[in-house]
């Protein structure tokens, strides 16, 4: 979601938003950081932030807003066994865009790129690096 004149930083924006999609409290996650800034073929930049939420977190998701909640172990992610990849135009180029897999679910785009950089990060040893 976008930012309100409201919020104060981009990590209000995403606690806020994230509390008025999913029905994740902003008192429920330990903030450990932002990653680097997303840019969307349709145009838009999104401002990624990792946090940390108790485990089996009873999510409340708006129909309207959210299909469905998907919970994916980072191992899966992690896993090369469940990753494709394909040719896609992005930003005048063409690039190698991950497509992660769990179930019947395809994780890929914007979001895809995101956990690209966060699995990158993870299976680096370098997840104190997020700023």
């Amino acid at each position: 979601g976008g930012r309100d004149p409201g919020d104060v930083t981009f990590l209000a924006t995403a606690l806020r938003e994230a509390q008025e999609e999913v029905g994740l409290r902003p008192e429920d996650v330990e903030v450990l950081g932002q990653l680097d800034d997303i840019q969307t073929t349709s145009g838009f930049l999104v401002q990624a932030f990792v946090g940390l939420i108790p485990p089996d977190y009873a999510f409340r998701p708006r129909a309207w807003e959210v299909a469905e909640v998907l919970t994916v172990p980072v191992a899966h992610l992690l896993d090369p066994a469940h990753t494709t990849f394909d040719q896609r135009l992005y930003r005048g180029e063409w690039e190698q865009a991950p497509t992660y897999h769990y179930n019947d679910h395809a994780v890929w785009g914007a979001t895809a790129r995101i956990l690209q950089q966060l699995l990158g990060l993870i299976a680096r040893g370098e997840p104190e690096s997020l700023p």
